[in-house]
């Protein structure tokens, strides 16, 4: 018994210590880090890539399954046990050390980018703070590529973007980091593109459009998302795997990607991300500017954006509400203390940005 307490907490140990490490401000460790999980995640996702479906999303599947099946056979047997406590103790260190290797593997794998140096920092860009004119400035320009880019893209006969080929598009949205390393040099290039979560009923029920599986490597997409927005959401699950864990770093990196992209369906998507981040942000501090954004809007860029109001009204209610709230713990416990409203703060990087690339005034 006592080995078996050993065990677990050895491996609770190196799961947090090098947590807080890094947090203290390790730069030497940070930067070697940070640097060695690209190139790994980048290989290992070319390993699982080889397999069509996601491994980890099975994965997590089988987990679930291991630990029903295992705390359902040590219930079983309880019933003849003379001594229940003993086997129900070594049934939950059994479930400690295995939760430990998971929580180890996903630091190390990946967690410890959340208290690593923000990638932006490799663009020499700090956030920049948000005003009326930087906002209708920012705002105007991504409107101007959404009117420009809209009549490029494919539609429907109601008007909407319409939907393209999965596998296609992920690898388009592959190429277009390969594409933005030549301009960013720690951008790692190579790796798989996004894959399709089976069971994508649950995503949309529960909101959530992606997710970045550390164990695998893999950047997995909900393909029932809407159209104008999925090239942006498989480069913000692929900017996970680069190293940006922050939910405005790995949008600010997914729009970067897809400006990077020669596919007109890419770009659009991010200049529609873009768009709507910095219109939304806007809005509070000048009202009629926000208007006259969107009066502004050509009509094809107007019925994506209904259709997508009206994809996410389908998907509203309590199962939702309790994904988001999940997501904003799990982002929390990450030293994420904005929660899910971090995704908006990449409005302070666009802007970064675009001041650097003097665009825009400050």
């Amino acid at each position: 018994m006592k080995r078996r307490i050993g065990a677990v907490i050895a491996v609770w140990v190196a799961a947090i210590i090098p947590f807080f490490w890094a947090a203290r401000g390790s730069v030497d460790f940070s930067d070697r880090y940070a640097s060695a999980s690209r190139s790994f995640n980048a290989v290992l996702s070319r390993v699982t890539g080889l397999v069509p479906f996601s491994v980890g999303e099975f994965g997590v599947y089988a987990v679930i399954l291991a630990f029903a099946v295992g705390w359902g056979i040590l219930l079983y047997r309880l019933r003849h046990e003379l001594s229940p406590a003993k086997r129900i103790g070594r049934g939950l260190l059994a479930t400690a050390f295995a939760a430990g290797i998971l929580v180890c593997t996903f630091v190390w794998f990946w967690g410890l980018h959340y208290v690593c140096p923000p990638l932006s920092q490799q663009l020499g860009l700090s956030p920049a703070p948000q005003t009326v004119q930087s906002l209708t400035q920012a705002a105007t320009i991504y409107r101007d590529e959404l009117n420009e880019l809209c009549l490029t893209v494919p539609r429907t006969p109601e008007g909407t973007m319409a939907a393209g080929d999965f596998q296609t598009t992920a690898r388009k949205v592959q190429e277009s980091y390969d594409t933005l390393s030549a301009t960013y040099p720690f951008i790692v290039t190579g790796g798989a593109p996004p894959k399709r979560i089976t069971a994508w009923f649950i995503q949309s029920y529960t909101g959530i459009s992606g997710v970045y599986i550390p164990w695998t490597a893999e950047a997995c997409v909900n393909p029932d998302t809407p159209w104008p927005t999925l090239p942006a959401t498989m480069a913000h699950e692929l900017a996970h795997r680069q190293g940006a864990a922050a939910e405005d770093e790995a949008n600010f990196f997914g729009i970067l990607a897809c400006e990077a992209s020669s596919d007109e369906s890419v770009r659009y998507s991010g200049a529609f991300l873009a768009f709507l981040y910095t219109a939304n942000a806007l809005a509070p501090h000048d009202p009629a500017a926000h208007s006259a954004l969107w009066e502004g809007l050509q009509p094809e860029v107007v019925a994506d954006m209904r259709g997508l109001v009206a994809h996410n009204a389908k998907y509203e209610g309590p199962i939702a509400a309790a994904g988001n709230a999940v997501n904003d713990t799990y982002l929390k416990v990450m030293l994420q203390e904005d929660g899910v409203n971090s995704y908006g703060r990449v409005v302070d990087l666009l802007l970064a940005k675009l001041i650097a690339d003097k665009r825009i005034v400050g």
